[in-house]
């Protein structure tokens, strides 16, 4: 809060002790305004990920036994893009679902359905 010391034109005349001040002290105009933020501009930075993942699927074998295989996601998989342009976790979900797809078909509408 800004003050406005009517009561003390000079600073000999200030006291040493705040709680002794006068209740005159009356609040600066421009405390009462409110100020709004300037906006800020996020700078575009590009943004390289790895994407990294291990699935583990049921498969019949000849047998007609369930066995576990793991799907791992191509070597060197890995998407640019811009941070501005990718803002939040769904934007972000949706990028890498898409990069996915490419390799494995079925990813993209299985990491568009997890939360």
């Amino acid at each position: 809060m800004h003050y406005s010391f009517q009561d003390y034109p000079s600073s000999e005349q200030f006291p040493a002790n705040l709680n002794s001040v006068s209740p005159n002290i009356l609040p600066d105009d421009r405390s009462t305004q409110q100020s709004t933020p300037a906006p800020t501009q996020t700078m575009a930075k590009i943004f390289e990920c790895a994407i990294l993942f291990t699935l583990i699927c049921p498969s019949k074998n000849k047998r007609g036994q369930t066995s576990w295989v793991a799907i791992r996601q191509p070597k060197g998989l890995k998407v640019k893009f811009n941070t501005r342009d990718v803002d939040d976790w769904d934007a972000f979900r949706h990028l890498i679902a898409e990069k996915c797809a490419i390799a494995y078909e079925a990813m993209y509408q299985l990491l568009e359905d997890s939360p």
